[in-house]
């Protein structure tokens, strides 16, 4: 596979900027104007650059999956390249069969691309009452390769509309997998908190990216869930195991071999 067209600092300083807001202490166009980087050579190999941030993509176009992506990796020395920044970038296909192999194979496929480290998720809901007439891995295809979110969410309110509560309890499933030069350095699948999927939207909520969030409530703030809070607890379920488990192994990772 060849490698993707290489973005300039300015861009990568635009990305960081919009995700990350008032927190940047220094800017790359500072650096720029003082003159520690010449962009005419390799601004990425630069030792003053590496010493600032090294450089994730963060394989995913969903924007909701960009900002949770973006609060995995706060806080260490990263900052985030976003897919969209490569116009040349690849297409990875999600052929695995777990939710851990497709995150594997987004990841390694971006990182293969660009020489970035890659950092990509994969998930989906697992309903066990349906048995096999859901699968999580299915999750976002399962009402057809061209559906909207509004009609996965009208399919999914078909499927389990006539179940008892005890009958629509669901737990989300990520996988969250790094990796560096088409190889996965870890891999992490986690299994979110258990459930009850509504037989309607909960109150305030829209449908959008993370549409499963309208139906989805924990069992244990049932009465008067609000769309917030029921993201607020999706995030600290599963979302909170892989970020810790994330962190804990970035800063314990060795360096990679073309940065010794």
């Amino acid at each position: 596979m060849g490698k993707v067209q290489r973005i300039e600092p300015i861009q990568i300083f635009h990305v960081f900027c919009e995700v990350i807001g008032e927190k940047i202490l220094i800017t790359i166009p500072q650096i720029l104007e003082l003159g520690k980087i010449n962009t005419t050579n390799s601004w990425r190999e630069s030792s003053w650059f590496t010493l600032i941030k090294r450089p994730i993509v963060l394989a995913s176009t969903n924007k909701t999956k960009i900002k949770l992506l973006t609060w995995v990796i706060y806080g260490l020395d990263l900052y985030p390249v976003l897919p969209i920044d490569f116009p040349t970038g690849p297409n990875a296909q999600e052929t695995g069969s777990t939710h851990r192999q497709n995150a594997e194979i987004k990841a390694n496929t971006w990182s293969q691309a660009t020489n970035f480290l890659s950092l990509a998720t994969d998930g989906g809901l697992c309903i066990p009452s349906l048995g096999s007439k859901w699968q999580s891995i299915n999750t976002k295809r399962f009402a057809g390769p061209d559906a909207t979110d509004k009609q996965r969410v009208n399919h999914l309110l078909n499927l389990i509309k006539l179940h008892s509560p005890k009958n629509r309890q669901a737990y989300w499933i990520e996988a969250l997998s790094v990796s560096w030069k088409g190889q996965p350095l870890a891999t992490w699948e986690v299994h979110g908190e258990l459930g009850t999927l509504g037989i309607r939207p909960i109150k305030g909520s829209s449908v959008g990216e993370f549409w499963v969030d309208t139906l989805w409530r924990p069992f244990k703030q049932q009465s008067g869930m609000t769309h917030q809070s029921s993201q607020i607890e999706t995030i600290s379920s599963h979302w909170g195991q892989l970020k810790n488990n994330f962190q804990a192994f970035y800063q314990s990772m060795p360096r990679l071999l073309e940065e010794k």
